[in-house]
C-alpha cells in the first residue's frame, strides 16, 4: 500500500526538480550567454535533473535503497 505522505514528498520532489530545470533554462535563455556554452548548460541541466527524477521513482518503487546511490553500495 502506498501512504499518502510519500505520494506528497514524490510529488514536491518531482516539482522542485522542474522548477530548478525550468529556472536554468529561463535564466540561460535571458542572460546573454555564448551559444556552444548555454546550449551545454541546458543538456547538463537536463541530464541531470531526468537522473534526479529517475533515482527518486525507483527510490519510490522500491526499487533502490534510499542513498544506495550516493554510497555506493
Amino acid at each position: 500500500m502506498i501512504s499518502v505522505t510519500a505520494l506528497i514528498s514524490l510529488l514536491i520532489t518531482l516539482l522542485v526538480v522542474g522548477i530548478v530545470i525550468w529556472l536554468i533554462n529561463y535564466i540561460v535563455d535571458t542572460v546573454p550567454i555564448a551559444d556552444p556554452l548555454g546550449r551545454v548548460i541546458k543538456i547538463v541541466a537536463m541530464v541531470v535533473g531526468v537522473l534526479v527524477a529517475v533515482i527518486v521513482l525507483l527510490q519510490f518503487a522500491g526499487l533502490v535503497a534510499p542513498g544506495a546511490i550516493i554510497s555506493g553500495t
